[in-house]
């Protein structure tokens, strides 16, 4: 076996020989010159237009199919969240029809077929009694013709009234005296009966058409509380005004200053800006148990925060890196904070929208101070879309209002502070610019219809209520000597008795804190 083993493979190592020498041998010999002529000419000018025709179809790939795709991917994922609420409104729409068909089919397999021999009936109309509430309305409508029935047959049968002397008096006769060129007769005056009574009538004046006023709206009747911060004998510190009440309540009594507070979705605590520690941080002050608690912890500017509609976030602005930016960290300081804008120019004063999904905030990134709206389902610089777009006005402080639809905001351009209203639909611009009041940082009321918002006047500052309804009423909801800033309006009223550390207005000593050695107060930067 394994002479046989050794024969066959004596026999392929032979074969092997023979076809290497007479045909491999003679094939690298004929096409030596050929493959000498490819690796020594074409070999290079044909790689390179390989290279180059790989790189452009795939050029052309990403240009023509994934950037398209791409896009149309985000423009779909942004219709379908925008639709979310449709969505759930054909869910709601077609689950309930198809719990009425689903019902209806029920009842028709439920049904038993008809005998044979059985016989229709043909159907009569049945005739309904009147219900008890359809009583009383019948009552009245019969009432009401009955007695329009009866003064029109009143007036159409009185008669006209004698002009002269009424029925009963003599009627003296009336001689026509006519100008004739014969002597006049003479003339005999006949005088009236002693019990003649001439009576003198006038036609009715026309009836004046009757106006119906309708009530004016107020818009204190909201009720609720406004959080403020003002500033008296050079400190600031954070108030809250009892809507009715003539006096504020003072919360905080620190020397240094604290400013722009926001109430939490469920008026339970107060989110606001305190250089307390040394440098502007955030704090929160549970209004229940007076516990101060601090959000942030770093030497950057931290300020105007702005609750998220869950009451998990706050949203503020902060100067780091050498530029004022949008933040988000969570109410009790628990995460890091997370950047959401980084343009070169400042973003300030940001709010959270009611649908929790999108913000508003004022920046410089256009040459002026516009109102910008951005998704945080893409949050990035590039998708913030400016919503005012007004190259000649400076607009800051936006806000919304309860159901996202209206965006008001104040303007500085022309020498005083006026405040407009920017309709939205789904959070793009929805309408014309309304003019809504002279002043600056408006606040909504709890009810969403009404709005309050500073005005200063010869050293006077006014806390201003408005409705959009009001047609120009404006009560004035308090006045002070000194500065109030960043009004909230929040539907929770202060209870009576507050915890210990919170001081009341009534029980604290408004003189002035502590003595400016040099210079007023540091305020925060303004842009």
């Amino acid at each position: 076996m394994r002479a046989f083993a050794r024969f066959w493979g004596r026999v392929g190592f032979a074969l092997r020989d023979l076809l290497t020498f007479f045909l491999w041998q003679p094939f690298l010999f004929i096409t030596k010159p050929l493959r000498w002529f490819y690796w020594r000419v074409l070999h290079r000018p044909l790689r390179w237009l390989v290279l180059s025709l790989g790189r452009a179809l795939r050029g052309l790939w990403r240009w023509l199919v994934v950037r398209p795709v791409r896009g149309f991917a985000f423009w779909l994922r942004d219709r379908w969240v925008a639709g979310g609420a449709g969505r759930k409104r054909l869910r709601r729409h077609f689950s309930s029809r198809w719990l009425v068909w689903r019902a209806r089919l029920r009842v028709a397999l439920s049904q038993r077929p008809l005998p044979a021999n059985a016989v229709l009936i043909p159907r009569t109309p049945v005739r309904t009694q009147p219900t008890r509430r359809q009583a009383p309305l019948i009552a009245t409508l019969v009432t009401i013709n009955v007695v329009i029935v009866a003064f029109s047959w009143i007036f159409t049968q009185q008669q006209p009234v004698e002009p002269v002397a009424a029925a009963g008096f003599p009627t003296m006769p009336v001689t026509a005296v006519v100008d004739t060129p014969t002597a006049q007769p003479t003339q005999t005056a006949t005088p009236l009966p002693t019990n003649a009574v001439v009576t003198a009538t006038s036609e009715p004046a026309p009836l004046m058409p009757t106006w119906t006023p309708w009530p004016t709206p107020n818009p204190l009747a909201t009720g609720g509380s406004v959080v403020f911060s003002m500033r008296r004998d050079g400190n600031s510190d954070i108030y809250v005004l009892t809507i009715g009440r003539a006096e504020p309540v003072r919360l905080t009594n620190h020397p240094a200053d604290d400013l722009y507070p926001a109430w939490s979705p469920d008026g339970r605590r107060i989110a606001f800006s305190s250089k307390r520690d040394g440098n502007w941080e955030l704090y929160t002050l549970n209004l229940q148990t007076g516990v101060l608690r601090r959000v942030t912890d770093n030497l950057a500017y931290d300020s105007a925060p702005s609750w998220s509609p869950d009451g998990e976030w706050l949203i503020y602005e902060s100067y780091q890196h050498s530029n004022l930016d949008i933040y988000i960290i969570r109410a009790d300081g628990s995460n890091a904070p997370i950047r959401l804008t980084e343009h070169p120019a400042p973003d300030m004063s940001p709010v959270w929208a009611p649908d929790g999904r999108h913000i508003a905030f004022s920046s410089w990134r256009g040459g002026n101070k516009d109102v910008y709206v951005m998704s945080l389902d893409a949050a990035s610089d590039d998708r913030a879309r400016n919503v005012t777009q007004s190259p000649d006005k400076q607009e800051d402080h936006p806000v919304f209002n309860l159901d996202g639809s209206l965006l008001a905001f104040d303007d500085d351009s022309t020498g005083f502070d006026i405040v407009y209203g920017l309709p939205l639909f789904d959070y793009r611009v929805g309408g014309e610019l309304l003019t809504m009041g002279q002043g600056r940082e408006p606040a909504w009321s709890p009810a969403g219809a009404d709005f309050a918002y500073v005005f200063t006047q010869a050293g006077q500052t006014y806390l201003i209520a408005s409705s959009l309804d009001g047609w120009s009423v404006a009560p004035q909801a308090f006045s002070t000597d000194g500065d109030i800033t960043a009004p909230d309006w929040s539907a929770m009223v202060l209870p009576r008795e507050l915890p210990s550390r919170l001081l009341a207005i009534d029980q604290t000593n408004l003189n002035q804190l502590y003595i400016e050695a040099v210079s007023p107060a540091e305020n925060p930067p303004h842009y």
